[in-house]
């Protein structure tokens, strides 16, 4: 069964370059997008090269934190791989994931849940997302947003004014959760099918990936073949929101080897892990899973 990982990293590429070498096989590829802002050629990020699985660069786009570049990313990274090659599934990931499972391991979910999509439901999500993307948030695409509590002011603001004044943008239901999924070919295609209208949904919009595939999915019948969809781990990852620092979940350290490792069998991928916290970890769990071609 032909997997494409699909990445999107803009750091973390020691990482990186270990979960390629741990998932080197001949069933799985790599479709890498570096963020434009990035300057360092491929060549001297991805050191490791795959004796079995193709890695391949999609072309680099700026990409900003909670913003209509991030859904344009994953549309394109999908796009890609479709045009690509055959693959029966297309897991979207980023520079802070990391396996913890081993290959065979990950092969044979797959195979055994064949059909199943994977992606992630939060109920308590929901009131938000519809905040997300009903209302304007004109200054999210700016690359300073994330930091600036100017124009975050500004862009909540004007988002406020227009619910307070019932003006809607989508009347849709909304769902929402987790940006990161794993997809068959099928869903895969009905996402580029739509694409305009994702890309319409996404505009002036405050982390639309974590809305936009959810609501769309609910509105056909792949809504029936959703894997625990309202559970930890619906979308085959551990995060660990209970150790949250901020709006973002916990970063994992040494210390959380033994957990990662005793996880059920569903959890096939985990995130947080970061250069600065978690090389050593990444190193464990890589030695601990790595299988020889």
């Amino acid at each position: 069964m032909k997997h494409a990982y699909l990445i999107e990293v803009n750091s973390n590429f020691r990482i990186l370059n270990l979960l390629i070498k741990m998932l080197d096989d001949e069933e799985n590829d790599f479709f890498i997008l570096i963020d434009a802002k990035v300057k360092t050629p491929i060549s001297e990020i991805i050191t490791f090269q795959p004796k079995r699985s193709k890695v391949i660069e999609v072309p680099r786009m700026k990409i900003s934190w909670a913003s209509y570049s991030g859904i344009q990313a994953v549309l394109t990274l999908l796009e890609t791989a479709k045009m690509q090659g055959r693959y029966r599934y297309f897991t979207f990931m980023q520079g802070a994931d990391f396996p913890i499972k081993k290959k065979s391991e990950i092969s044979r979910f797959f195979k055994e849940h064949d059909g199943y999509e994977f992606i992630h439901f939060d109920p308590k999500w929901y009131e938000f997302g519809k905040y997300k993307i009903n209302y304007h948030h004109f200054f999210v695409n700016n690359r300073y947003y994330r930091k600036s509590k100017f124009l975050k002011a500004i862009s909540h603001g004007i988002a406020l004014s227009e619910k307070k004044l019932g003006l809607i943008r989508n009347r849709n239901h909304i769902f929402s959760g987790s940006a990161l999924f794993s997809i068959t070919d099928n869903l895969c295609a009905y996402f580029l099918e739509n694409k305009d209208r994702i890309l319409k949904l996404s505009k002036y919009s405050l982390a639309a990936d974590e809305v936009v595939f959810q609501t769309l999915i609910m509105e056909t019948s792949f809504k029936d073949r959703l894997y625990a969809y309202e559970r930890l781990g619906g979308n085959l990852y551990f995060i660990d929101w209970e150790r949250r620092s901020g709006s973002s979940p916990h970063t994992f350290t040494e210390e959380d080897y033994d957990r990662l490792m005793t996880l059920p069998y569903y959890f096939l991928f985990a995130r947080k892990f970061s250069e600065s916290s978690s090389m050593s970890l990444v190193r464990m769990l890589y030695k601990a899973l790595r299988e020889e071609n």
